[in-house]
């Protein structure tokens, strides 16, 4: 079984009913067999099972799955039930909510969308990452290294050429972001 943070969730229930102005009351965390949930057939959302399931095999279990309580249609954590499945988890935190089907379908749509229109900081996440890297934790925040040596190169200076009319300046070939890491940590 994986590490579910049992013990971590009245911090998760408080910090959830604190945002969206609730009580503990209203939040509780239940544990309920796998078998018992259906996956929303319409979900237009395709998710990376594997980065998942690799995130959860290092981490465990951290987020529970939203659950409608009358019809037992996951609204949220589509990704983390197949992960879930595929790891042989017979049971599951959840947190069950008491939503029409309309509601339950926006809910499922913005609980995606938000995530999407949030942005990086690239040059803090490039630093962190660098630093996972070292100590082989890259893989299980789902960026590869290629990503980040994407990164890098976007962020080293004087590595776009001007505007080529379309609105996006055009990368220039730039030296390895490999030989800019190691060289910008080596000390004489």
């Amino acid at each position: 079984m994986l590490n579910d943070n049992r013990n971590t969730q009245a911090g998760f229930c408080f910090a959830w009913a604190f945002l969206y102005g609730g009580s503990m009351a209203q939040l509780v965390i239940e544990h309920v067999p796998i078998s018992d949930l259906k996956e929303w057939g319409e979900n237009p959302r395709h998710h990376n099972v594997e980065a998942i399931r690799r995130s959860m095999e290092r981490f465990g279990i951290r987020w529970p799955i939203i659950v409608n309580r009358n019809t037992m249609q996951v609204e949220a954590g589509h990704g983390r039930l197949k992960a879930l499945r595929e790891l042989g988890e017979t049971e599951v935190p959840v947190l069950f909510v008491d939503d029409d089907d309309l509601t339950a379908k926006a809910f499922a749509i913005a609980d995606n969308r938000t995530q999407e229109l949030t942005q990086w900081d690239e040059q803090g996440l490039t630093k962190v990452l660098r630093e996972l890297e070292r100590f082989a934790e890259l893989e299980v925040t789902g960026f590869t290294t290629d990503e980040l040596d994407a990164l890098c190169v976007r962020l080293e200076s004087g590595a776009y050429e001007p505007d080529d009319g379309n609105g996006e300046p055009q990368p220039k070939a730039a030296r390895s972001c490999r030989l800019w890491l190691i060289c910008e940590k080596w000390q004489p």
